[in-house]
């Protein structure tokens, strides 16, 4: 598979997932106000997916790896991608029905590594041209230093399918 068409597939995916983040937030709550009529979190999930349609596909039950930085002091990106069941609490259940989601719709595998140092690791990864991680989850403040400045970031204005104009940005 060409360079290019790894890449696309990745962000594919990454975007699956953002959507599929944002469904599974809105649909936390029972209701939403809008111009004085209430509207439900069914009528909200189709309206995204209206505003923007994902082709259908299949990973064929690839593996998609989330590297996520956890520490002491923070973990709140692995929580927020990645927990092993439903718990129950109401965050753990969002995030954990999500992942069945997209993993049921686009017959892939979501899987996290840790890494107390994402901005490292990522460099480490892309120097050697290893495909360990197809998405790295860090804050962009900790990032753009090195990645940005040795060109490890791109333009996402020229990702195929990536529609900033979307409401949820």
């Amino acid at each position: 598979m060409s360079t290019k068409v790894k890449c696309y597939l990745h962000r594919l995916i990454a975007f699956a997932i953002l959507t599929a983040t944002v469904a599974a937030f809105v649909s936390c709550g029972d209701t939403k106000q809008t111009t004085g009529e209430v509207t439900t979190t069914e009528e909200v999930t189709t309206a995204a997916e209206t505003a923007y349609p994902y082709p259908e596909f299949n990973f064929d039950g690839k593996e998609i790896v989330f590297l996520v930085v956890r520490t002491a002091y923070a973990g709140q990106d692995y929580d927020d991608l990645y927990v092993e069941s439903d718990t129950g609490d109401a965050l753990d259940s969002a995030v954990f029905k999500r992942n069945m989601i997209v993993e049921d719709k686009y017959n892939v595998k979501i899987s996290v590594v840790t890494t107390p140092d994402a901005v490292s690791e990522t460099v480490r990864i892309v120097t050697a041209g290893d495909d360990a991680y197809q998405v790295i989850q860090d804050k962009l403040v900790f990032m753009m230093q090195v990645l940005a400045t040795n060109n490890y970031i791109c333009d996402v204005n020229k990702v195929p399918n990536l529609t900033l104009e979307a409401p949820w940005y």
